[in-house]
């Protein structure tokens, strides 16, 4: 009799803890993302189900803050001809409330939009995992909304950037860091096309790997940027250039291989600082 009441008391404690487990399951349970032109404007866990093909409009907005978006391994592409939309596209909603908290987790791809990612407004979120192919002007860009206000302290980690126009371009944002990207251009890179691009302030570009561009990474007009332990080789024209702008810091990067491999348009180079990067050529005042 004890040891039946030991099975069912057992019993009842594994039905209880499955009890538990599929409820915890069920409040995870992300909502599939079927089609094109889909706005998230609640918050939540979101999954794209199956790949997309979107020939017009943006594939997929965001207007919402604590979203969870995963790709799950789908690609999501765009028209043609050029491509006038955004393939994820994260900024505000009918309220002009900025959008904080968003994630988009990769793996997946995202290939042939004006911009494969584009952030407007958006505040501490991330992009992390993706895959940027052949995007017309860039793999992922960050703006400022459309009354002004910047976007800041997003991440961007771990992307694939590859054949887009520019891979990634900070012209909105500051506070943000690009972390551990690969960006690439494997076709015409004599030609055309940027790595990283940063035009705001007080972002953080830390070991990322730049190839194959015309400009490796480039700075322009953004002030305090810190340009920490990149890999950037075999850029046709410039490995890592600062165009205009003060305050910024290039230390510890390996730049080879590159028509010049370090430059600063500021002859005497004070205002920068350069520092402990390995490199052949350079502008002269850069040790």
């Amino acid at each position: 009799m004890e040891s039946v009441k030991r099975d069912i008391m057992l019993t009842l404690a594994l039905l209880a803890s499955l009890a538990s487990l599929s409820a915890a399951q069920s409040a995870y349970t992300a909502t599939p993302i079927t089609s094109c032109g889909k706005v998230i404007s609640a918050p939540g866990d979101y999954v794209l189900a199956n790949d997309l093909t979107c020939v017009s409009g943006d594939a997929i907005r965001i207007t919402a803050s604590n979203v969870t978006l995963r790709l799950a391994g789908h690609t999501i592409a765009g028209g043609c001809c050029p491509p006038t939309a955004d393939g994820i596209q994260v900024g505000p909603g009918p309220n002009l409330e900025q959008p904080h908290d968003v994630k988009i987790i990769g793996p997946g791809r995202i290939t042939s939009f004006l911009f494969g990612v584009h952030f407007l407004g958006a505040l501490s979120s991330q992009v992390t995992g993706l895959t940027l192919l052949d995007n017309h002007d860039a793999g992922i860009k960050v703006d400022a909304d459309s009354v002004g206000r910047q976007s800041s302290r997003n991440l961007f980690s771990a992307n694939v950037a590859t054949d887009n126009g520019i891979g990634l371009w900070d012209v909105g944002g500051h506070f943000d860091r690009y972390v551990g990207n690969a960006v690439s251009q494997t076709a015409n890179g004599n030609l055309g096309g940027f790595g990283i691009t940063i035009e705001t302030d007080e972002n953080i570009v830390h070991g990322n790997q730049v190839s194959g561009h015309f400009l490796g990474i480039l700075l322009q007009g953004g002030n305090r940027n810190s340009i920490l332990a990149n890999l950037v080789t075999d850029n046709f024209q410039l490995g890592i250039v600062i165009a205009s702008g003060s305050g910024n810091v290039v230390h510890a990067n390996s730049a080879v291989r590159n028509g010049t491999d370090l430059a600063d348009a500021d002859a005497t180079c004070t205002l920068n600082s350069w520092k402990s990067n390995a490199f052949t050529t350079a502008t002269p005042c850069i040790q």
